[in-house]
């Protein structure tokens, strides 16, 4: 059939020229209180600067909930298909999995999260070199999230000035 003759002979997809991917998910932020997607007040300075630097892609939740929706990121499949609906569910070892991808293709993976419904004890942590969930028991606390926060911005300044002093070499992570 030439459908499947013509996906046969499409080209193997080129690795992408970055070397460094910062994806940031902030659960119930919303976009149109951003200054990098519009908002006139200054909110939030330290994104709107990455904002500036990077790419910037608008993504819609896949669910009202924060489990079902970063599986979905993570599988590129429907909460349907990728079955992490439930309090109890991970999302299935054999998925392809976003942050694994990444990993095999030679990125260095980390996570810094604060939300226990897609922690380590769901199987969110697949992938990851570097894994730290800065809220163990209850509502997290400022100074947790600030030091997240800083270790983010530091790891960030320092691909930074990796990708200015030595073209596209990836950092190491502490």
């Amino acid at each position: 059939s030439p459908l499947l003759f013509a996906l046969a002979c499409s080209p193997v997809p080129e690795r992408p020229a970055f070397r460094n991917l910062i994806v940031i998910m902030i659960d119930t932020l919303r976009s149109d209180h951003l200054p990098s997607y519009g908002y006139e007040r200054d909110t939030a300075p330290f994104l709107a600067g990455l904002a500036a630097e990077g790419v910037q892609l608008q993504g819609y939740a896949a669910s009202s909930w924060t489990k079902e929706s970063i599986a979905g990121l993570f599988t590129g499949l429907a909460p349907q298909r990728h079955q992490a609906i439930s309090r109890s569910d991970h999302p299935p070892a054999e998925l392809p999995y976003l942050p694994e991808l990444l990993r095999d293709a030679g990125f260095v993976t980390a996570c810094y999260i604060g939300n226990l419904n897609v922690g380590r004890k769901w199987g969110f942590d697949r992938g990851f070199v570097h894994y730290a969930q800065t809220r163990p028991v209850g509502k997290a606390a400022a100074a947790e999230v600030n030091a997240a926060a800083r270790r983010l911005e530091d790891h960030t300044r320092r691909m930074r000035g990796d990708v200015k002093n030595h073209g596209n070499a990836a950092p190491p992570v502490e």
